[in-house]
């Protein structure tokens, strides 16, 4: 659950929803300056490829639905645990699920996999020593994963050079940066450029190496609120100017203090569009 207060209300995303805007940008991709996903380098079906991409970033954290259909709540406040603070509770098993629950999908979930590996050995930097064993043992698990996917779509001519470096490096970057932008626009996960960050698309934010033309040509993208939940995203990727966007919010005023009943409690409430308008 992706868990913002700002200006006195608490926002609730569920991580699925995140991801289903991560997946309406990936298919928004691309224009006269920027590739569309699936055509980074030669392949026999480009748009093929492109669908798996796009099945990818809309379902790069399909491993919550468990958690988000009944997540552990905060003490403080009868809430959902944030994502800063049910991530490590979740463990990895959020991920295992994500990266095997489409064996149909083989490169969806390879890029899933990548994505979960590269998130997951950047939070062991940081994770007390007592952790980083059982870190290294998943990242292991992950790459195992990620070989056994290879080694399938490479054995099928119709998809073996999706995996060349020059078409795989590049996707898997996309999938990165659609995730680090939904959250922005989603919660107050990605830091603001200066200054403390507020979320929820009110921040300037850059994210940089994004795939512009192919694996070796990259940009930086600075994403900068322009006021009414209108965002300019210099150079502009999208197909749409302006391309809207919306994710469905559950919004509180003050926390509920706790319910027997939580289920009951939570589906009754309201359901908020949080729109945006992301232009050049």
């Amino acid at each position: 659950m992706l868990k913002t207060r700002l200006d006195g209300r608490t926002y609730l995303v569920t991580q699925p929803d995140h991801a289903e805007l991560s997946g309406h940008l990936a298919a928004h991709w691309g224009n006269e300056a920027f590739t569309q996903p699936g055509h980074f380098a030669p392949v026999p079906d480009p748009e093929r490829l492109r669908a798996a991409v796009v099945f990818a970033a809309a379902q790069h954290d399909n491993g919550w639905w468990e958690w988000e259909a009944a997540p552990e709540l905060d003490g403080a406040d009868g809430l959902p645990l944030g994502l800063d603070a049910g991530a490590e509770r979740a463990g990895f098993e959020r991920w295992r699920r994500g990266v095997r629950r489409f064996p149909e999908a083989p490169f969806a979930s390879l890029l899933i996999a990548m994505h979960a590996h590269r998130l997951v050995a950047l939070s062991s930097k940081s994770s007390p020593p007592e952790e980083r064993e059982p870190a290294a043992a998943f990242l292991a698990e992950l790459e195992a994963d990620q070989q056994r996917l290879t080694a399938r779509l490479r054995a099928d001519e119709a998809t073996a050079s999706w995996v060349a470096p020059e078409s795989l490096r590049p996707h898997a970057r996309l999938i990165s940066l659609l995730d680090a932008l939904s959250l922005a626009l989603c919660s107050d996960v990605i830091p603001a450029r200066s200054g403390p960050t507020r979320g929820l698309g009110e921040d300037e934010i850059e994210l940089p190496e994004v795939p512009r033309r192919g694996a070796t040509d990259r940009v930086t993208l600075v994403c900068s609120p322009l006021g009414e939940r209108r965002i300019r995203v210099r150079p502009y990727p999208f197909d749409t100017d302006p391309l809207p966007v919306r994710v469905i919010a559950r919004v509180f005023d003050r926390p509920p203090g706790g319910s027997a009943r939580f289920p009951t409690w939570w589906h009754a409430q309201p359901r908020t569009a949080l729109e945006f308008r992301l232009v050049a």
